[in-house]
């Protein structure tokens, strides 16, 4: 079946493709918005605070989870056994949120207005990618991967999504 639209188009893209465009796109952002001095969001210091607790909190889950995901980066076609250790045996999506975690910290962070656009737009991206990888994952390893999702029925939030 085809992608209809732009956005499903964009979300079929390998992951690693567009996180690293994502991340490219926040940082140019951020330093376009100090070179011209764009409008930042008046907010407490605990809004930066918040916004790095958010930045090491996803680099350390992400990282973490490459300890039980060592295939992780790689094409979803090389992906041949369902990891179930670590995170992975909580939510199915860990690395995922360790990147929204990124994306929004580095945009509250940084306070500049314009950096949440690009912030708020590969956010939404995440979750239609990993419902894209679960089709691939469901196509390619069947039974398995559907015992999976039955055991670990949370994507990104336990008890929530």
């Amino acid at each position: 079946m085809k992608p209809q639209n732009l956005i499903q188009r964009i979300a079929v893209i390998e992951p690693n493709k567009i996180m690293s465009i994502g991340f490219v796109a926040i940082i140019i952002t951020g330093i376009l918005g100090e070179l011209f001095s764009w409008p930042r969001i008046s907010c407490h210091p605990a809004v930066t605070i918040l916004g790095w607790i958010l930045v090491v909190s996803g680099l350390v889950l992400h990282i973490y989870c490459h300890k039980f995901h060592k295939k992780a980066h790689e094409s979803s076609k090389n992906i041949d056994a369902i990891v179930q250790s670590g995170p992975f045996g909580m939510i199915r999506h860990p690395m995922y949120l360790g990147l929204i975690f990124l994306y929004l910290g580095i945009a509250l962070a940084w306070g500049i207005i314009w950096i949440f656009i690009p912030s708020i737009l590969f956010t939404l991206l995440i979750p239609m990618m990993a419902v894209n990888e679960e089709r691939f994952l469901l196509s390619t390893l069947g039974d398995q991967y559907r015992d999976y999702m039955r055991q670990v029925p949370w994507r990104f939030i336990p008890g929530i999504f």
